[in-house]
């Protein structure tokens, strides 16, 4: 966030809340976070003791990181496993997802056209390793959590309903509850998030497309948001169909500074368009596109938008006023 900051120092952004919508100047170590949004909550499960599923999950998780049980913790190893997936992102993902990024900034030469007509920003290698730090971005979001529970309480409403039907009742699924508790949600987003083949899966996807670094020669900056990646569809889908990562024409957006934006398309689509070739640089001139592309990450942002000016900030403001599409959370993905 520090690239997209407002002053020299680096320490402050304007916010974009879209929903009221409201626009504030904040320090960037106070911003785009929620307290213990990824703590694990073991102590509360272990005084209560009602959820015996949760007790044995932790359970097991205690045998792989200590070799022992759960109750046979002390407080300070219980306190480490509440934190595994805050400490898994600061000690293994963010670092290396540092490291390719400045890797890429560097490769831009700010703006050398000699370097954006000749030069590739990524080795095929470095696409293929960022796509798997990419996609722990992907996953480790609130959109991502609100949106994969989502998705298995509709599952469990329509196994209870068919179970209902093998045994001789008929339960309308539409008058069946599932609903998650906050813990649930947490340990259940926690395994997601440290589930390799998972990640995989979406690397996968984001390695199959084709890669171009949009870099901006406009008086507009790039802006970016609580979602790292913004879905963006460029081809229009049936209704009530919806849209997911390899949805045909899906192309993925990741900001990386004012004037670099990682732009991935869907290979099925792009791969044999003349002007994106993978892993090159686009020199992008022209107003329009960069709006079109901020509109997107505005839209498709779960709550707050960021942006390193206060005139852009304000211009995206005033659309989100005037059109209550871009005030709605994520009205773009509808599944993956």
């Amino acid at each position: 966030m520090r690239r997209f900051s407002c002053d020299v120092e680096q320490k402050h952004i304007y916010i974009l809340e879209k929903s009221k919508p409201l626009i504030r100047k904040s320090a960037i170590k106070d911003s785009g976070e929620e307290r213990y949004f990824y703590k694990l909550p073991i102590l509360d499960a272990l005084k209560t003791d009602k959820d015996e599923k949760l007790h044995k999950l932790f359970d097991e998780a205690a045998k792989t990181d200590f070799g022992k049980g759960i109750d046979d913790l002390s407080v300070k190893e219980i306190e480490n496993l509440e934190y595994c997936v805050e400490n898994y992102f600061g000690e293994f993902i963010e670092p290396e997802l540092s490291r390719f990024v400045e890797k890429i900034v560097t490769s831009a030469y700010d703006g050398n056209l000699w370097v954006i007509n000749n030069c590739s920003f990524i080795s095929e290698k470095e696409k293929h390793d960022l796509s798997f730090f990419l996609a722990k971005e992907f996953i480790r979001t609130k959109q991502h959590r609100d949106l994969s529970i989502s998705m298995m309480e509709e599952v469990q409403k329509k196994i209870i309903s068919l179970v209902s039907q093998l045994e001789g009742e008929k339960i309308d699924q539409g008058s069946i509850e599932v609903k998650y508790d906050k813990n649930a949600k947490i340990v259940l987003h926690a395994n997601t998030i440290l589930n390799d083949e998972i990640s995989n899966m979406f690397a996968g996807i984001f390695c199959n497309d084709v890669w171009c670094l949009f870099e901006n020669f406009t008086d507009e900056p790039f802006c970016c948001s609580d979602n790292a990646i913004t879905l963006y569809p460029t081809e229009k889908n049936q209704p009530n169909y919806g849209y997911g990562l390899d949805t045909y024409g899906m192309t993925l957006l990741y900001p990386i500074s004012p004037k670099l934006l990682l732009v991935m398309m869907d290979k099925n689509k792009y791969k044999n368009h003349k002007n994106y070739r993978n892993r090159k640089m686009i020199k992008i001139t022209n107003n329009t596109i960069i709006q079109e592309l901020n509109l997107a990450i505005v839209t498709n942002s779960y709550k707050y938008t960021f942006f390193s000016n206060e005139v852009t900030a304000l211009k995206y403001k005033q659309m989100c006023e005037d059109n209550e599409c871009i005030r709605k959370n994520s009205p773009i993905v509808k599944v993956y």
